[in-house]
């Protein structure tokens, strides 16, 4: 299934948070499907969260910054606090 698939913009809730637990981030590419997706849904007022990122994924979003809109989580409370997508 294609990743942008994965949403339906339009009638998520206003909170959206992305669990990486079973995902890697690995290029750029993704980085920029990632980006996308959030772009589309601030332009609609809703806030997407990433949680549980690898330090390697973490890193290359740091790396990106310039070019992406993504809130990273890292507390540990982020893993229960917050319904899924």
């Amino acid at each position: 299934m294609n990743f942008k698939d994965l949403f339906d913009i339009n009638n998520d809730p206003d909170n959206i948070v992305i669990d990486f637990k079973y995902a890697k981030v690995m290029d750029h590419s993704a980085i920029e499907a990632i980006n996308s997706i959030t772009e589309k849904y601030n332009s609609l007022g809703k806030k997407v969260t990433l949680i549980r990122l690898s330090e390697d994924c973490q890193k290359l979003f740091k790396n990106a910054e310039a070019i992406t809109c993504v809130h990273i989580d890292n507390s540990t409370s982020a893993t229960c606090q917050y319904p899924y997508v």
